[in-house]
């Protein structure tokens, strides 16, 4: 090859050297995902799915989301469910508060649960679990 080839190479490796920084793209800081462990009472979370578990109308059906302890008492379970009906459909996932200590449970759509979910839950709700 020539000299003149020899340039022309040696400029298109620069011009390409130069593209490739100046239009690579890199994420902020803020944009990177950070998974932060959560230790979880394991025992009140599967008391808390057995007992609202008993508390619906197809109990075998249940499939729970995210459920964790209350951060106001470690005998309290918050989290999420969803069941069949009487009519053997899936009713959408539903929260619950459960207290199996004390044999109760709230669900979704009661009196007064937003108040309490907010007040015994909301706060504590983990944003990522790893089970």
């Amino acid at each position: 090859m020539s000299k003149y080839w020899w340039c022309i190479f040696i400029v298109l490796i620069i011009i390409s050297v130069f593209a490739y920084f100046k239009f690579y793209e890199k994420k902020p800081d803020d944009e990177k995902t950070t998974i932060t462990a959560v230790n979880i009472d394991n025992t009140l979370v599967q008391r808390a799915k057995k007992f609202v578990s008993r508390n619906l109308k197809d109990p075998d059906s249940a499939i729970f989301g995210v459920v964790f302890p209350s951060g106001d008492s470690s005998e309290i379970a918050c989290g999420k469910v969803n069941a069949k009906n009487s009519y053997g459909g899936y009713t959408g996932e539903k929260r619950f508060i459960a207290i199996p200590s004390q044999g109760g449970v709230s669900f979704e759509g009661d009196e007064e649960f937003d108040s309490q979910w907010n007040k015994l839950c909301g706060s504590s709700a983990p944003k990522i679990l790893l089970n």
